[in-house]
């Protein structure tokens, strides 16, 4: 399996309702990790004659990734998603970077970290 992987970070606050702990609303800096690989249309000698030697070039994956994250950033994750947690955040933005890539590429993993300690780890 082939893959590419970028890393982002974002800052942007929760609120955890009824949580004992995380329900006032409180703010993390969150790294996203973005993994692609070819969906099942493709074969390996496709990948090097379709796209020069890349299977996504890193600009491309950069600004699909930046622009869903222009909507989290700086902003209350409670607005994009009913309960934020650090699971349902990474379903949401799996959706949404899933149906921006090109037909013949998908999502393999996402990680999402909270902070500094805990993550999740998506592999639809």
């Amino acid at each position: 399996m082939l893959t590419v992987s970028k890393q982002y970070t974002f800052d942007a606050a929760h609120s955890l309702p009824g949580h004992p702990k995380c329900n006032p609303l409180h703010g993390h800096t969150w790294t996203l990790e973005v993994e692609i690989c070819c969906g099942p249309l493709r074969s390996l000698e496709k990948w090097l004659v379709d796209h020069n030697g890349m299977l996504m070039d890193f600009h491309t994956l950069n600004e699909i990734v930046r622009k869903i994250l222009e909507n989290y950033d700086h902003s209350s994750l409670n607005r994009q998603v009913s309960m934020p947690t650090c699971e349902n955040l990474i379903i949401q933005l799996c959706k949404e970077i899933d149906h921006q890539l090109p037909d013949d590429l998908r999502v393999y993993s996402l990680r999402l970290q909270e902070g500094a300690g805990g993550w999740c780890t998506l592999r639809p």
